[in-house]
């Protein structure tokens, strides 16, 4: 067994974790408060992190510690796309005493997943979790996962907002919908060169299909697991191929972009797979690229409720929803299709007819969207979402800004 064996055997039962998490509300209770901020995402780059770290350094003195997990600081410049002022930014490793000591002392922490067991935080400390997005997939409950306790919860629609926040024990009156922060980067859209990059050609539609996992690869401690009962006819490869079909006669490119923790392979002729690497590779920041597209077609992932907000063709491979509903997982809602801006394509064939009316964006389509618009209660679309959600926690006095 390696040395972090026991580690890792030992973070898989409850009874330990619960200690350690005891322990550091404790540490946390009585270290100073220091007039800095801490910040951590998963990935490092993920969006609701980044426009946050983005906003916080636009304040004339205020400091930001950046928990990473292997980011470095040039990498970390060309994420925020721009030069940190002096002094102000240091992107630490989460794995390290710096790391630790720095969020015990912090003022204020914000965390898309949980951060060194996520204990309760105490008054003085609060913690905002940005979680890392909304939609339709119940939470994964695991008997020896300890939900992470936070101050308040951000959300970008209503509907999944309360499931959210009813899931991870936050009060209602402790959500805050004001719109996910990485929302601002769909309004600084990936340029031309940077598709370039990726492999993508600026002139052509672009219709990115985004699939949730089906089946996870292992992270950290924790084995692989699968999210549906696997009897599904059609494979999301399958749905793939059938958008690439669909797309031969629009001109369009249809790029597909995996779940980070996504099992499966999408090696579809005709179909680009842009991953995680990549983006980094090319110092692209996903939600650019998805500022981008010209459609979406996705699942019951989180992301369409952040697409939605440019009033752009969204469709569902949905052809597994059975299959997915009673999996480990499944839904936190019994009417997702009176909820959806799109059809539901239920085969590949459906698919491959979505394309052409997604490229001339047809009324039906428009109508969908408006009609979802209001039945999930979608934060609104205009402004900066990162500026709202600094504006209310500052005026509940969560958040001091400055030195």
């Amino acid at each position: 067994m390696s040395p972090t064996g026991p580690v890792r055997a030992l973070l898989r039962r409850r009874e330990p974790k619960v200690a350690l998490r005891a322990l550091v509300r404790v540490l946390r209770l009585v270290t100073p408060t220091r007039p800095h901020v801490v910040v951590t995402g998963f990935p490092d780059t993920e969006g609701n992190a980044v426009e946050v770290i983005r906003r916080l350094l636009q304040e004339p003195g205020q400091r930001v510690d950046w928990l990473t997990g292997s980011l470095g600081t040039d990498q970390a410049a060309r994420a925020l796309a721009m030069t940190p002022p002096p002094g102000r930014l240091r992107v630490l490793p989460k794995r390290s005493a710096r790391g630790f000591a720095t969020y015990l002392t912090a003022r204020t922490t914000f965390v898309t997943h949980g951060l060194y067991l996520s204990p309760e935080p105490p008054r003085r400390k609060p913690v905002v979790n940005l979680w890392h997005g909304d939609g339709p997939k119940a939470g994964l409950r695991d008997r020896a996962n300890l939900p992470p306790r936070a101050t308040v919860i951000v959300s970008g629609a209503r509907v999944f907002g309360e499931r959210k926040a009813d899931f991870l024990d936050v009060p209602p009156e402790r959500l805050l919908v004001t719109g996910n922060p990485r929302w601002d980067q769909l309004r600084r859209p990936a340029t031309d060169d940077e598709l370039r990059a990726l492999g993508l050609e600026p002139d052509r539609p672009l219709v990115l299909y985004m699939p949730t996992f089906r089946s996870s690869v292992a992270v950290g401690a924790r084995a692989g697991w699968s999210d549906t009962t696997g009897t599904s006819a059609y494979s999301s490869r399958d749905m793939l191929a059938g958008l690439v079909r669909g797309a031969e006669s629009t001109g369009a490119q249809v790029v597909v972009k995996p779940h980070p923790l996504d099992a499966d392979h999408y090696d579809v002729v005709g179909a680009r797979c842009v991953t995680n690497a990549q983006l980094d590779a090319a110092d692209v920041l996903l939600y650019r690229l998805l500022g981008r597209a010209a459609a979406l077609v996705t699942d019951s992932s989180s992301v369409w409720t952040d697409f939605l907000v440019l009033d752009r063709p969204l469709g569902f491979a949905l052809n597994d929803l059975e299959d997915y509903a009673g999996g480990s997982r499944g839904l936190n809602v019994d009417n997702l299709g009176d909820l959806l801006p799109g059809p539901q394509l239920l085969t590949p064939e459906q698919c491959a007819a979505f394309v052409p009316d997604a490229v001339k964006d047809v009324p039906a389509l428009a109508e969908l969207r408006a009609r979802s618009v209001a039945r999930i209660g979608l934060a609104p679309a205009e402004g900066s979402a990162t500026d709202r959600l600094l504006g209310e926690l500052t005026r509940r006095g969560l958040l001091r800004l400055g030195g």
